[in-house]
C-alpha cells in the first residue's frame, strides 16, 4: 500500500521501487513539453509581432511565465478557471496555445495554424502535438469577449 503525505516534505513511499518511478512519470509526463516547448512558442510569437500569449490551462500558464521571459516571451494570459480573473488579453491579435482557438475563431478575422509543440522525446503527454495557433484581426471588445471563452 502507498501513503501520499502532502506538505513541505512530501514523501511517497511504494512496496515496489518500480511504482515510485511510475507515479514520478505520471505526475511529470505532461510537464515534459513545457521546457522544450518554448522554442517553439518563442519562434511563432516573434514571428508573430504584437500579440498575447492566450494558454488554455493553468500548467501552460505556469510554463510560459517560468521559462517564457529567457526567450523574450511576454507574461501570459489565460481564461483557465481563476486565471481569468487577474487579466485579459488586450492585443488584436493572440498567440493560442492548443485548441482553444476554435472557441476565439468566430471572433477574428483569420485564425491560422503556425506551429506544433514537439517536446523532442517523443513523450505521448498532453502537450504533444498541440496546435500553436494566431488569430488576428479581432471585432468584439475584449471586455465583451472574456466572460464568454
Amino acid at each position: 500500500m502507498g501513503l501520499l503525505a502532502l506538505g513541505p516534505r512530501a514523501t511517497l513511499r511504494m512496496p515496489w521501487p518500480w511504482l515510485g518511478a511510475l507515479a514520478a512519470l505520471v505526475v511529470a509526463a505532461p510537464q515534459i513539453a513545457y521546457r522544450a516547448g518554448h522554442e517553439q512558442v518563442a519562434t511563432a510569437y516573434h514571428r508573430a509581432g504584437d500579440a498575447d500569449i492566450l494558454t488554455s490551462n493553468y500548467g501552460e500558464a505556469g510554463a510560459v511565465a517560468r521559462f517564457g521571459p529567457a526567450y523574450g516571451l511576454p507574461a501570459p494570459v489565460s481564461g483557465h478557471n481563476a486565471l481569468a480573473d487577474l487579466t485579459m488579453p488586450t492585443r488584436d491579435r493572440v498567440l493560442v496555445l492548443e485548441g482553444a482557438w476554435r472557441h476565439l475563431a468566430p471572433a477574428f478575422a483569420r485564425c491560422e495554424r503556425v506551429g506544433e509543440l514537439d517536446n523532442g522525446v517523443d513523450v505521448d503527454n498532453e502537450e504533444q502535438g498541440e496546435e500553436l495557433t494566431l488569430c488576428a484581426g479581432r471585432t468584439p471588445p475584449w471586455a465583451d469577449l472574456w466572460p464568454h471563452l
